[in-house]
């Protein structure tokens, strides 16, 4: 079947469809309209910031590398401190332990050796004893020599509590006071005031002003 020129004409007419005209596309300009805000956009994409922003750009990159160094420095220097200050805490802890040996120690040679100074002032006191009571059983020496030399001893072992700060409570004659006395009895004796100490049973003393044993004496009612 033919087309003839009278149908071409009429494929080439615009269509009217309830009274609204159509008219015709022209597809070329539609492309170039397309492809043109494609073209703009790539250029602004592509476009290079201008110097002011370009010097921003840089000053805040430099800032932001000022604050990064800031913080590794910081950082650093705080591992720093730490691993100084750990190191400080083992020594002291080392020298607390060295320490609480030490006094350990102290304090365990002081036990052991507590009365070496006491038993010091006391040997001769004993070498003088033996001396005297080997004196005693020789019968040469007379009843006075032997009494002489342990009266000797007597004074010896006093200047040597002395020396310890050890004291004697003095007794004769002194008013009963229950703080240094300890009375066992009672005796009346004509001129003697009551309460009055007439006689001492066993001595007392005192250490550093403090009563480590009372005087055992007889009081007069």
């Amino acid at each position: 079947m033919s087309t003839t020129k009278n149908d071409e004409a009429k494929f080439e007419e615009p269509v009217q469809d309830n009274g609204v005209d159509v008219e015709p596309v022209d597809l070329d300009v539609l492309k170039k309209e397309s492809v043109e805000p494609t073209k703009k956009s790539r250029k602004t994409a592509g476009a290079k910031p201008s110097d002011k922003e370009f010097k921003e750009l840089q000053e805040k990159l430099e800032i932001i590398t000022k604050e990064r160094d800031t913080f590794y420095a910081d950082y650093e220097t705080a591992q720093a401190q730490l691993k100084d200050a750990k190191e400080e805490a083992l020594r002291h802890m080392a020298e607390l332990e060295n320490f609480k040996r030490r006094k350990n120690q102290e304090v365990d040679n002081f036990k052991k050796f507590a009365a070496e100074n006491v038993i010091k002032e006391f040997l001769p006191v004993c070498d003088n004893f033996s001396l005297a009571a080997q004196h005693a059983n020789n019968s040469d020496q007379s009843v006075e020599e032997v009494v002489k030399g342990f009266l000797l001893i007597q004074q010896q072992l006093d200047t040597a509590l002395s020396k310890l700060d050890v004291v004697i409570i003095e007794t004769e004659g002194k008013v009963f006071d229950p703080n240094f006395h300890q009375a066992i009895s009672q005796q009346e004796k004509e001129g003697v005031e009551a309460n009055t100490i007439i006689q001492e049973v066993q001595r007392g003393y005192t250490l550093n002003g403090k009563v480590i044993r009372p005087s055992m004496v007889i009081v007069a009612s």
